[in-house]
């Protein structure tokens, strides 16, 4: 199973969201085939932990 991003030109930042939209499919059948999720990133992520973004899951 592919887990790269369908489209490689989205910004830095968006590699792991399919991994994420495939994670929330597998866990939840009941979700439709498009999840989008949106990442919350802080202002000041550069000074941010790596893995403390909040991941919000919108289904369209």
């Amino acid at each position: 199973m592919e887990l790269e991003p369908e489209n490689p030109k989205r910004g830095d930042g968006m590699v792991g969201l399919t991994k994420l939209e495939m994670f929330f499919r597998n866990k939840n059948s009941k979700l439709p085939e498009k999840v989008t999720i949106k990442l919350c990133v802080p202002k000041d992520y550069r000074n941010t932990v790596e893995g403390k973004y909040n991941y919000q899951v919108t289904v369209l």
